[in-house]
């Protein structure tokens, strides 16, 4: 379906094998189900992904201006947001979750009762 797709002369500074290294496969489910005839063309594929890299790298760039230098912190992110009601509350989902994923992974490695050893 997919045969790769080579940013490095499109994004100055980006490598080619940059798309690939981010989960093309996930993207790849995801379009498909988004396709009515079942068929879809890499072409299409390939401009779809070219989009969305190229948001994730604009709202990239824009953080790192906002904040400490080198440097994008949870709060650069939820301001770059903060005026699109579904993005942001979508980044507030994923930090509550990443919150719950980081409580019980602590939990689990405390054992209290001793039953890991």
């Amino acid at each position: 379906m997919f045969h790769g797709l080579h940013v490095g002369g499109i994004l100055p500074g980006c490598p080619g094998h940059l798309w690939t290294d981010l989960g093309i496969n996930l993207l790849a489910g995801s379009v498909y189900g988004l396709c009515s005839s079942g068929a879809l063309y890499d072409s299409s594929f390939q401009v779809f992904g070219m989009v969305i890299l190229i948001v994730i790298i604009e709202h990239t760039r824009k953080a790192l201006r906002i904040g400490r230098p080198g440097k994008i912190t949870v709060e650069d992110v939820t301001y770059l947001v903060r005026g699109d009601p579904k993005k942001f509350s979508r980044v507030k989902e994923l930090l509550l979750l990443s919150e719950e994923l980081r409580r019980a992974r602590k939990a689990f490695e405390e054992d209290d009762y001793g039953v890991l050893k």
